[in-house]
């Protein structure tokens, strides 16, 4: 889809800019008290500052209303949206209404920086959308009407191949595209004037993204659109009901009727860890502690408690460090208005910061203490603002101390309990691709990231060594018939892939090849009982041979490309582990735990659990709002669930964890609702335990991979493609100060990087595109970007050894006047430990990238604006900037190492 704005407009209304965000993936339901939060805060904030404004006065507003103007429509007739939202803020008669998350967003937006902003729903678009004069022709219904209307010849309009969008430029929009709690994809417009600057558009732009990928869990594309870039192109997955797509071998025998199931949508509803539920960084306790004393101190009677307090950042640091709706939440009870009694609370903080008041606050750890603290060591004043928040500053002193104890802060949330995540789960026999190389970086990633929060974690690998895609693959091998045994690993896997791609086409196409495989796949759960007894001592709990009719050699030739082909894929496999920086504590293989969940389908089956249907063993889940899936089928197999269920009771005999954690695409989401139900009736204190996180699929500019055609990028080639653009990129730039070697473990490092910060970075569980470009963009938000950021602080750590410098961080001092590059750092650095919290506490390691790359930007405006060393060997000035960049160092390090990303020292 293209977004177009015609080179009339530029040439009719020249510096005129259009800000624009495809929004991918999100999740626009239910209410967000922080974006709604900062719309009242904003609508206060223009009431007052607009009192005495005659609002067409703002060149802002005025210039919209020449344009109106231009294209015949009176602006007493005919308000930019912009105008209207702002006349309304200044009347204050009633609050700008809550119609859902992004339409807050975008008002919030537009109050805050004077621009028109609005959105549009892209799943209801048709075609490309453009911004061009109408012709008098086009037809639609805006939003608030019920009739058909027709433009007026010559006004700007918004359109798509159906009719207008948007009315007279940001006038009015259609019924038809506009925003609803149902949107998925979405294009966000914010709108310039031709004086303005585009500073501020970027601002917002800016703004408006941090929102969207913290609140929304969305992918996001953004662009200026102007008279040198007049169009963006950008492409999205079309929101649709996603099922599951069962194997009809996997369902009932072959020519028999294939049983309908009902499909169910998949349930929106946000995955939290129960390890860390009630977790909190030791800096909100603190002001929580206050806020509760202040409160209890004027109202001791009032029964507020310790968990009613919420503290959130504020979007301006304007409005402080923290702030909190306390006093809006409990106003009706104490009956005094809001706003008294957010000044009556910021007034008893602020006695207790002048007065050194000190009162103690619990620590998490494995039995909780109370430690103490002085409010004015932590707060530096509070300050009541309308409609009724608190808004809360840090002392500088206290963010000056908070850089000696990153990035670890004292390990202030330690949970203790122990913890298992399955991840990767590739198949032997089919290639390693984009996608396994996604799930292995999201698994690893939370793993470390539950470790640094006190978890013991315990990674667990479940591969597919039998089913249908191992006999497809060795009837490929069967008719390639060739000798691999001198090859290199790469040409082996490949060479199963290409295997694996003829027998997944001819099982399609060709009748009699699909009757060959069925009974291969007899012969594969054989040949793995017989691989098992030989390499582990298994003791089989199935005679898969009882279903057999094939004479030994047949059995012997099937198990012999069999170990063949497992034993290459697992070597593979691993190969490609060390590369992504993971490793496994235990490796569950389907053709083990298949014969453990046979045995619970089994129980369940006498217990009605389960049920007969067409000789296949199937689990009823209508009467859950679920639907009916298939555990054994009609030819005394198990099926992927049957082996799922077997799997759980046999990951918690090797590992008795308090929580296990599943991680694999989204495309089988409801595959797990139903498995989970099960796991409930049959084993309740394991899936009391259980959850399962679906994250998007990785796609290509040319859309979805498939190992069926072979069309797929594999792992390896991605890492090597990786390497060869950054070999471009980095040409000549200085790699002949380094061996063959060091560029080679530097090139290696930085495109795993790449890779794992391009899918990272992107909120789960939204689809990924993965751009080859942007990954490798050092001056972008890419993995080789904060590498590059921790390579620069690094050398101005080393230059300062190198004259001697000397500095102690966690005792460090600074008696100047603060500049407001070192106060950002300085505010960045305090909230690394509670960006890791929500993490892990939501399963987002995107909220570590974004902060990662805030920080970056941050440093680097620092390190441009202002002298570190300076010419002199030691100086007040130099220390704490050295202080301030070894902190960072610090943080992007440990940061990237909870990404799985390891730094370079050089670059």
């Amino acid at each position: 889809m293209k977004f177009i704005i015609i080179n009339q407009i530029f040439e009719k209304y020249p510096g005129v800019e259009i800000g624009v965000i495809v929004i991918k993936g999100m999740d626009n339901t239910g209410r967000n008290e922080e974006i709604l939060k900062l719309l009242r805060i904003e609508e206060a904030n223009q009431k007052m500052l607009l009192a005495e404004t005659e609002i067409g006065s703002l060149p802002e507003i005025s210039q919209w209303r020449e344009i109106y103007r231009s294209f015949g429509s009176h602006p007493k007739d005919y308000r930019s949206s912009v105008e209207s939202l702002l006349r309304r803020a200044r009347a204050g008669n009633k609050e700008i209404p809550h119609i859902n998350k992004l339409v807050d967003l975008y008002n919030y937006l537009s109050l805050k920086f004077h621009l028109p902003a609005g959105a549009e729903d892209l799943d209801k678009v048709k075609g490309d959308i453009r911004l061009t004069f109408a012709s008098g022709n086009e037809e639609g219904i805006t939003i608030g009407s019920t009739q058909p209307e027709k433009c007026d010849p010559g006004e700007v309009i918004y359109q798509d191949e159906e009719g207008f969008i948007c009315r007279k430029w940001n006038w009015r929009e259609a019924d038809r595209t506009k925003i609803d709690k149902e949107t998925v994809n979405a294009v966000l417009v914010v709108e310039k004037a031709p004086s303005l600057s585009r500073e501020k558009l970027s601002e917002a732009l800016e703004e408006a993204e941090q929102h969207i990928k913290m609140h929304f869990k969305a992918g996001t594309e953004s662009a200026i659109l102007s008279q040198n870039k007049q169009s963006i192109e950008f492409s999205f997955e079309r929101a649709k009901k996603e099922h599951l797509k069962e194997n009809k071998q996997d369902l009932i025998k072959s020519g028999e009727r294939e049983k309908k199931v009902k499909k169910v949508p998949e349930k929106s509803k946000t995955a939290v860890n129960p390890l860390l539920e009630n977790a909190e960084v030791s800096t909100d306790k603190k002001i929580k502690s206050a806020l509760l004393s202040a409160f209890q101190k004027l109202y001791p009677d009032s029964g507020i408690r310790y968990g009613d307090i919420k503290l959130e950042h504020p979007s301006s640091k304007n409005y402080g460090d923290y702030s909190s709706n306390l006093a809006m939440i409990t106003a009706s009870k104490i009956k005094v208005k809001p706003i008294e009694l957010a000044e009556k609370i910021s007034q008893q903080l602020n006695k207790y910061i002048g007065s050194g008041q000190s009162m103690s606050y619990s620590t998490y750890s494995n039995d909780y203490t109370g430690s103490k603290f002085i409010v004015s060591d932590v707060l530096e004043n509070v300050k009541a603002v309308l409609p009724g928040f608190i808004n809360i500053f840090l002392a500088e002193k206290y963010l000056i101390s908070q850089m000696g104890r990153a990035p670890d802060y004292g390990k202030s949330v330690k949970t203790g309990k122990k913890m298992i995540i399955e991840f990767t789960d590739p198949n032997p026999f089919k290639e390693f691709h984009i996608g396994h190389v996604y799930s292995n970086s999201v698994g690893e990633s939370i793993a470390r990231i539950n470790e640094e929060l006190g978890a013991k974690v315990a990674r667990a690998n479940y591969f597919g060594d039998v089913g249908m895609h191992v006999a497809k693959s060795i009837w490929g091998m069967k008719k390639l018939a060739k000798n691999m045994d001198n090859k290199s690993l790469t040409q082996k896997v490949k060479y199963l892939g290409e295997a694996y791609a003829i027998g997944a086409t001819a099982f399609e196409e060709d009748e009699k090849a699909k009757e060959e495989m069925n009974k291969i796949n007899y012969l594969v759960f054989v040949a793995a009982q017989d691989y098992m007894q030989k390499k582990m001592k298994w003791e089989p709990r199935i005679n898969y041979r009882q279903f057999v009719k094939a004479d030994e050699k047949e059995i012997q030739e099937v198990g012999s490309l069999f170990q063949k082909g497992r034993e290459w894929s697992l070597a593979y496999f691993e190969s490609i582990y060390r590369r992504l920086g993971a490793k496994f504590d235990y490796y569950y293989p389907e053709s083990i735990v298949g014969e453990y969940g046979l045995q619970i389908v089994k129980e369940g089956l006498e217990k009605g659990i389960f049920e007969k249907s067409e000789g296949a063993t199937v689990f009823r889940g209508e009467k859950y709002g679920l639907h009916t899936r298939v555990f054994i089928n009609a030819l005394g197999l198990p099926t992927y669930e049957t082996k799922e269920l077997g799997l759980a009771p046999t990951k918690y005999k090797d590992f008795q964890y308090d929580f296990s954690m599943i991680v694999t695409a989204k495309e089988i989401n409801e595959y797990f609702q139903v498995l989970l139900k099960v796991l409930s009736l049959v084993k309740p204190d394991l899936a009391s335990k259980t959850r399962h996180l679906g994250h998007g699929l990785v796609k290509l500019p040319e859309g979805k991979m498939s190992s069926r055609t072979g069309k797929i990028i594999s792992g390896e080639a991605l890492l090597e493609m990786v390497k060869t653009k950054l070999k471009e990129r980095l040409h000549n730039t200085g790699s002949d100060n380094y061996t063959k070697a060091e560029s080679e473990l530097i090139l290696e490092k930085t495109a795993v990087a790449a890779i794992k910060y391009s899918l990272l970075k992107v909120a789960l569980p939204a689809d990924i595109v993965f751009d080859l470009e942007k990954s490798v963009n050092f001056e972008g938000d890419s993995g080789p970007y904060l590498q590059y950021t921790y390579a620069r602080c690094r050398s101005v750590l080393r230059k300062a050894e190198d004259r001697g410098i000397k500095y102690m961080v966690s005792s460090i001092k600074y008696g100047k006047k603060l500049n407001e590059e070192e106060k950002d750092l300085l505010r960045t650095f305090y909230q690394f430990e509670e960006v890791v919290l929500e993490a892990g506490r939501n399963f987002l390691p995107s909220a570590i990238a974004a902060y990662l790359y805030g920080l970056a930007q941050k440093y680097n405006v620092f390190y441009s604006k202002h002298l570190i060393l300076g010419n002199q060997k030691q100086n007040q000035a130099s220390l704490f900037r050295l202080a301030l960049t070894h902190t960072t160092s610090k943080i992007i390090k440990k940061g990237l190492w909870l990404l799985g990303i390891e730094t370079v020292e050089r670059m």
